[in-house]
Protein backbone atom coordinates (compact mmCIF):
# COMPACT_ATOMS: atom_id res chain seq x y z
CA UNK A 1 0.00 0.00 0.00
CA UNK A 2 3.05 2.14 0.82
CA UNK A 3 4.54 1.62 -2.50
CA UNK A 4 1.30 3.22 -4.23
CA UNK A 5 1.29 6.07 -1.96
CA UNK A 6 3.72 8.18 -4.41
CA UNK A 7 2.16 7.07 -7.99
CA UNK A 8 -0.89 8.27 -6.14
CA UNK A 9 0.71 11.66 -5.07
CA UNK A 10 2.21 11.94 -8.84
CA UNK A 11 -1.06 11.51 -10.54
CA UNK A 12 -2.33 14.22 -7.93
CA UNK A 13 -0.48 16.16 -8.83
CA UNK A 14 -0.54 15.92 -12.66
CA UNK A 15 -4.21 16.01 -12.10
CA UNK A 16 -4.07 19.21 -10.41
CA UNK A 17 -1.26 20.86 -12.78
CA UNK A 18 -3.75 19.69 -15.71
CA UNK A 19 -6.91 21.27 -14.26
CA UNK A 20 -4.58 24.47 -13.73
CA UNK A 21 -4.17 24.77 -16.95
CA UNK A 22 -7.49 24.16 -18.47
CA UNK A 23 -8.54 27.16 -15.89
CA UNK A 24 -6.04 29.57 -17.34
CA UNK A 25 -6.61 28.55 -21.05
CA UNK A 26 -10.59 29.52 -19.73
CA UNK A 27 -9.40 32.68 -18.41
CA UNK A 28 -7.50 33.14 -21.48
CA UNK A 29 -9.87 32.42 -23.83
CA UNK A 30 -12.68 34.86 -21.90
CA UNK A 31 -9.94 37.72 -21.56
CA UNK A 32 -9.04 37.55 -25.90
CA UNK A 33 -11.95 38.91 -27.06
CA UNK A 34 -12.05 41.94 -24.69
CA UNK A 35 -8.17 42.12 -25.56
CA UNK A 36 -7.98 42.08 -29.17
CA UNK A 37 -10.60 45.13 -29.12
CA UNK A 38 -8.25 46.89 -26.64
CA UNK A 39 -5.25 46.37 -28.83
CA UNK A 40 -7.41 48.35 -32.03
CA UNK A 41 -8.47 51.28 -29.55
CA UNK A 42 -5.85 51.45 -27.19
CA UNK A 43 -5.39 55.09 -28.13
CA UNK A 44 -8.76 55.98 -28.13
CA UNK A 45 -9.24 53.99 -24.85
CA UNK A 46 -6.29 55.92 -23.83
CA UNK A 47 -7.57 59.13 -24.16
CA UNK A 48 -10.78 58.16 -22.58
CA UNK A 49 -9.14 57.15 -19.25
CA UNK A 50 -6.78 60.43 -19.35
CA UNK A 51 -10.04 62.77 -19.50
CA UNK A 52 -12.05 61.10 -16.80
CA UNK A 53 -14.35 63.61 -14.73
CA UNK A 54 -13.42 62.37 -11.13
CA UNK A 55 -16.05 63.90 -9.38
CA UNK A 56 -18.77 62.34 -11.10
CA UNK A 57 -17.14 59.05 -11.02
CA UNK A 58 -16.47 59.73 -7.28
CA UNK A 59 -19.98 60.46 -7.15
CA UNK A 60 -20.96 57.23 -8.93
CA UNK A 61 -18.80 54.98 -6.78
CA UNK A 62 -21.01 56.33 -3.85
CA UNK A 63 -24.28 55.85 -5.07
CA UNK A 64 -22.93 52.48 -5.62
CA UNK A 65 -21.61 52.07 -2.41
CA UNK A 66 -25.44 53.11 -1.05
CA UNK A 67 -27.15 50.52 -3.32
CA UNK A 68 -25.06 47.52 -2.10
CA UNK A 69 -26.87 46.83 0.87
CA UNK A 70 -29.74 46.11 -1.32
CA UNK A 71 -28.26 43.37 -3.34
CA UNK A 72 -27.15 41.47 -0.17
CA UNK A 73 -31.10 42.24 1.42
CA UNK A 74 -31.84 39.77 -0.89
CA UNK A 75 -30.28 37.01 0.97
CA UNK A 76 -32.66 37.92 4.04
CA UNK A 77 -36.11 37.85 2.10
CA UNK A 78 -35.04 34.07 1.17
CA UNK A 79 -33.70 32.74 4.10
CA UNK A 80 -36.43 34.37 6.69
CA UNK A 81 -38.78 31.72 4.68
CA UNK A 82 -36.91 28.96 5.89
CA UNK A 83 -35.78 30.25 9.32
CA UNK A 84 -35.99 32.78 12.23
CA UNK A 85 -31.98 32.31 13.39
CA UNK A 86 -30.34 35.04 11.08
CA UNK A 87 -31.84 38.53 11.60
CA UNK A 88 -31.35 41.24 8.51
CA UNK A 89 -27.91 42.47 9.12
CA UNK A 90 -26.51 39.08 10.44
CA UNK A 91 -28.12 38.21 6.58
CA UNK A 92 -26.50 41.06 5.10
CA UNK A 93 -22.94 40.97 6.87
CA UNK A 94 -22.82 37.32 5.86
CA UNK A 95 -23.88 37.86 2.11
CA UNK A 96 -20.76 40.21 2.18
CA UNK A 97 -18.59 37.81 3.79
CA UNK A 98 -19.20 35.34 1.13
CA UNK A 99 -18.30 37.05 -1.62
CA UNK A 100 -14.78 37.13 -1.37
CA UNK A 101 -14.13 33.47 -2.60
CA UNK A 102 -16.19 34.71 -5.93
CA UNK A 103 -12.94 35.96 -7.21
CA UNK A 104 -11.41 32.16 -6.89
CA UNK A 105 -10.73 29.91 -10.47
CA UNK A 106 -14.28 28.85 -11.18
CA UNK A 107 -16.34 32.03 -10.18
CA UNK A 108 -19.16 29.99 -8.18
CA UNK A 109 -17.22 30.02 -4.92
CA UNK A 110 -19.50 32.58 -3.09
CA UNK A 111 -22.43 30.21 -3.21
CA UNK A 112 -21.07 27.14 -1.12
CA UNK A 113 -18.98 30.21 0.95
CA UNK A 114 -22.19 31.78 1.94
CA UNK A 115 -23.77 28.30 2.74
CA UNK A 116 -20.66 27.38 5.05
CA UNK A 117 -21.65 31.13 7.05
CA UNK A 118 -25.32 30.12 7.08
CA UNK A 119 -24.22 26.92 8.80
CA UNK A 120 -21.93 28.38 11.02
CA UNK A 121 -24.43 31.07 12.17
CA UNK A 122 -27.19 27.76 12.88
CA UNK A 123 -29.25 27.43 10.10
CA UNK A 124 -29.89 23.80 8.66
CA UNK A 125 -27.75 22.56 6.45
CA UNK A 126 -30.25 22.19 3.89
CA UNK A 127 -32.31 24.89 4.15
CA UNK A 128 -29.05 26.83 3.79
CA UNK A 129 -28.57 25.29 0.55
CA UNK A 130 -32.23 26.06 -0.63
CA UNK A 131 -31.99 29.62 0.47
CA UNK A 132 -28.83 30.19 -1.59
CA UNK A 133 -30.61 29.04 -4.69
CA UNK A 134 -33.31 30.92 -3.98
CA UNK A 135 -31.23 34.30 -3.40
CA UNK A 136 -29.59 33.70 -6.70
CA UNK A 137 -32.79 32.76 -8.29
CA UNK A 138 -33.88 36.21 -7.02
CA UNK A 139 -31.29 37.95 -8.70
CA UNK A 140 -30.77 36.93 -11.76
CA UNK A 141 -34.11 37.24 -12.65
CA UNK A 142 -34.55 40.93 -11.50
CA UNK A 143 -31.18 41.35 -13.31
CA UNK A 144 -32.96 39.54 -16.84
CA UNK A 145 -36.10 41.37 -16.26
CA UNK A 146 -34.77 44.77 -16.22
CA UNK A 147 -32.62 43.61 -19.00
CA UNK A 148 -35.76 42.50 -20.88
CA UNK A 149 -37.07 45.97 -20.07
CA UNK A 150 -33.98 47.28 -21.91
CA UNK A 151 -34.78 44.84 -24.64
CA UNK A 152 -38.27 46.30 -25.27
CA UNK A 153 -37.93 49.70 -24.92
CA UNK A 154 -35.29 50.09 -27.99
CA UNK A 155 -32.03 49.32 -26.83
CA UNK A 156 -29.89 50.16 -30.01
CA UNK A 157 -29.59 46.37 -31.81
CA UNK A 158 -30.48 45.04 -34.47
CA UNK A 159 -33.18 43.01 -34.10
CA UNK A 160 -31.93 39.29 -34.60
CA UNK A 161 -29.32 40.05 -31.94
CA UNK A 162 -32.82 41.25 -29.79
CA UNK A 163 -33.90 38.29 -30.61
CA UNK A 164 -31.27 36.19 -29.56
CA UNK A 165 -31.21 38.11 -26.35
CA UNK A 166 -34.17 37.70 -25.55
CA UNK A 167 -34.84 33.94 -25.94
CA UNK A 168 -31.64 33.67 -23.95
CA UNK A 169 -32.56 35.38 -21.58
CA UNK A 170 -36.23 34.28 -21.24
CA UNK A 171 -34.48 30.41 -21.74
CA UNK A 172 -32.42 31.16 -18.31
CA UNK A 173 -35.47 32.37 -16.53
CA UNK A 174 -37.20 29.29 -17.16
CA UNK A 175 -34.74 26.92 -15.95
CA UNK A 176 -34.36 29.41 -13.45
CA UNK A 177 -38.03 28.86 -12.51
CA UNK A 178 -38.10 25.31 -12.73
CA UNK A 179 -35.04 24.82 -10.33
CA UNK A 180 -38.14 26.35 -7.80
CA UNK A 181 -40.22 22.79 -8.66
CA UNK A 182 -39.98 19.87 -6.22
CA UNK A 183 -41.02 17.74 -9.65
CA UNK A 184 -37.71 19.33 -11.38
CA UNK A 185 -35.26 18.24 -8.39
CA UNK A 186 -36.93 14.84 -8.34
CA UNK A 187 -35.82 14.26 -12.05
CA UNK A 188 -32.14 15.78 -11.36
CA UNK A 189 -32.01 13.00 -8.51
CA UNK A 190 -32.54 10.62 -10.89
CA UNK A 191 -29.44 11.54 -12.66
CA UNK A 192 -26.64 9.73 -10.85
CA UNK A 193 -23.87 12.55 -11.39
CA UNK A 194 -26.26 15.21 -9.98
CA UNK A 195 -27.96 13.12 -7.17
CA UNK A 196 -25.67 14.61 -4.51
CA UNK A 197 -26.69 17.94 -5.85
CA UNK A 198 -30.39 17.32 -5.68
CA UNK A 199 -31.15 15.40 -2.98
CA UNK A 200 -31.11 18.31 -0.07
CA UNK A 201 -33.26 20.53 -1.84
CA UNK A 202 -35.39 17.23 -1.65
CA UNK A 203 -34.98 17.02 2.20
CA UNK A 204 -36.78 20.49 2.27
CA UNK A 205 -40.18 19.84 4.62
CA UNK A 206 -43.23 20.49 2.20
CA UNK A 207 -44.40 23.42 4.35
CA UNK A 208 -41.44 25.26 2.98
CA UNK A 209 -41.87 24.42 -0.90
CA UNK A 210 -43.93 27.45 -1.08
CA UNK A 211 -42.73 30.32 -3.76
CA UNK A 212 -44.16 32.79 -1.05
CA UNK A 213 -40.61 33.79 -0.87
CA UNK A 214 -40.24 35.41 -4.48
CA UNK A 215 -42.46 38.27 -5.00
CA UNK A 216 -40.47 40.44 -2.24
CA UNK A 217 -37.61 38.92 -3.21
CA UNK A 218 -38.02 39.74 -6.82
CA UNK A 219 -39.67 43.11 -5.97
CA UNK A 220 -36.28 44.41 -4.42
CA UNK A 221 -34.13 42.55 -6.76
CA UNK A 222 -35.56 44.63 -9.50
CA UNK A 223 -35.26 47.74 -7.52
CA UNK A 224 -31.74 47.31 -6.86
CA UNK A 225 -30.79 46.91 -10.56
CA UNK A 226 -32.71 50.13 -11.12
CA UNK A 227 -30.86 51.97 -8.43
CA UNK A 228 -27.73 50.30 -9.72
CA UNK A 229 -28.84 52.03 -13.20
CA UNK A 230 -28.60 55.52 -11.05
CA UNK A 231 -24.61 54.40 -10.09
CA UNK A 232 -23.66 53.12 -14.11
CA UNK A 233 -24.82 55.83 -15.46
CA UNK A 234 -22.70 58.43 -13.08
CA UNK A 235 -19.58 56.54 -14.42
CA UNK A 236 -20.82 56.29 -18.13
CA UNK A 237 -20.69 60.03 -17.96
CA UNK A 238 -17.34 60.18 -16.28
CA UNK A 239 -16.02 59.34 -19.36
CA UNK A 240 -18.42 60.37 -22.19
CA UNK A 241 -20.96 63.72 -20.72
CA UNK A 242 -22.52 63.64 -23.62
CA UNK A 243 -23.95 60.39 -23.71
CA UNK A 244 -27.67 59.28 -24.60
CA UNK A 245 -27.89 56.85 -22.45
CA UNK A 246 -31.09 57.06 -19.54
CA UNK A 247 -31.00 55.25 -16.13
CA UNK A 248 -33.15 52.41 -17.20
CA UNK A 249 -31.09 51.69 -19.99
CA UNK A 250 -28.07 52.21 -17.97
CA UNK A 251 -29.73 49.66 -15.47
CA UNK A 252 -30.79 47.66 -18.56
CA UNK A 253 -27.40 47.22 -20.19
CA UNK A 254 -25.18 46.40 -16.95
CA UNK A 255 -27.82 44.10 -16.48
CA UNK A 256 -27.42 42.14 -19.12
CA UNK A 257 -24.01 42.09 -19.28
CA UNK A 258 -23.89 40.78 -15.53
CA UNK A 259 -26.41 38.45 -16.47
CA UNK A 260 -23.74 37.23 -19.41
CA UNK A 261 -20.92 36.86 -17.08
CA UNK A 262 -23.28 35.04 -14.34
CA UNK A 263 -24.29 32.47 -16.89
CA UNK A 264 -20.70 31.85 -18.21
CA UNK A 265 -19.47 30.45 -14.51
CA UNK A 266 -16.34 28.58 -15.36
CA UNK A 267 -13.83 32.19 -15.18
CA UNK A 268 -14.08 34.03 -11.76
CA UNK A 269 -16.76 36.62 -11.02
CA UNK A 270 -17.40 36.81 -14.95
CA UNK A 271 -14.09 38.31 -15.39
CA UNK A 272 -13.17 39.25 -18.87
CA UNK A 273 -17.27 38.20 -20.29
CA UNK A 274 -18.83 41.05 -17.91
CA UNK A 275 -16.55 43.50 -19.54
CA UNK A 276 -16.86 42.31 -23.08
CA UNK A 277 -20.30 42.67 -23.22
CA UNK A 278 -20.72 46.00 -21.51
CA UNK A 279 -18.13 47.55 -24.30
CA UNK A 280 -20.68 45.88 -26.69
CA UNK A 281 -23.05 47.14 -25.43
CA UNK A 282 -22.07 50.07 -24.66
CA UNK A 283 -20.72 50.98 -28.32
CA UNK A 284 -24.42 51.19 -29.31
CA UNK A 285 -24.66 54.62 -27.28
CA UNK A 286 -20.60 55.74 -27.75
CA UNK A 287 -17.59 55.42 -29.43
CA UNK A 288 -15.75 51.97 -29.34
CA UNK A 289 -13.10 53.44 -27.11
CA UNK A 290 -15.00 55.57 -24.60
CA UNK A 291 -17.16 51.92 -24.62
CA UNK A 292 -14.51 50.40 -23.50
CA UNK A 293 -13.05 52.84 -21.00
CA UNK A 294 -16.40 52.50 -19.29
CA UNK A 295 -15.96 48.31 -19.11
CA UNK A 296 -12.49 48.68 -17.86
CA UNK A 297 -13.27 51.10 -14.61
CA UNK A 298 -16.20 48.90 -14.17
CA UNK A 299 -14.83 45.72 -12.18
CA UNK A 300 -12.43 47.95 -9.93
CA UNK A 301 -15.42 50.49 -9.64
CA UNK A 302 -17.40 47.03 -8.53
CA UNK A 303 -14.59 45.76 -6.40
CA UNK A 304 -13.78 48.69 -4.26
CA UNK A 305 -17.11 49.16 -3.55
CA UNK A 306 -17.99 45.73 -2.27
CA UNK A 307 -14.69 45.67 -0.53
CA UNK A 308 -16.01 48.62 1.26
CA UNK A 309 -18.57 46.02 2.83
CA UNK A 310 -16.96 42.71 3.19
CA UNK A 311 -13.96 44.76 4.79
CA UNK A 312 -15.84 45.64 8.09
CA UNK A 313 -18.13 42.39 7.46
CA UNK A 314 -14.83 40.48 8.28
CA UNK A 315 -13.90 42.66 11.07
CA UNK A 316 -17.49 42.53 13.00
CA UNK A 317 -18.04 38.78 12.49
CA UNK A 318 -14.26 37.64 13.63
CA UNK A 319 -14.46 40.01 16.28
CA UNK A 320 -17.89 38.27 17.89
CA UNK A 321 -16.62 35.12 17.14
CA UNK A 322 -13.83 35.36 18.91
CA UNK A 323 -16.03 37.23 21.93
CA UNK A 324 -18.19 33.69 21.67
CA UNK A 325 -14.97 31.48 22.10
CA UNK A 326 -13.48 33.36 24.74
Amino acid sequence: MNSLQPDSLEKGAKHNTLLGLVRLLVLVAALAPLALAMSKSWREVQAALTHINWSYFIFSQAILFLVMPLMASISWFTVRRLTNVLGVYQAIRLYFISQLPKYLPGGIWAFPGRMVAYQRAGVDRTKSVVSVFREVTALFLGGATIALLGLTRGMPASENLRLILGIGIAGSILVLLLTQLPWFWRFLSSIRLLRSTALPILEIPSEDVSLAWLPWAFIVSCVFWLALGVSFRQLVVAINPDVSLSWIGAASVFSLAWCVGFVIVFVPAGLGIREAALAFLLSRFMTEGDALAVALLARPWWMVAEALWIIPSWLWTFIKWDRQAA
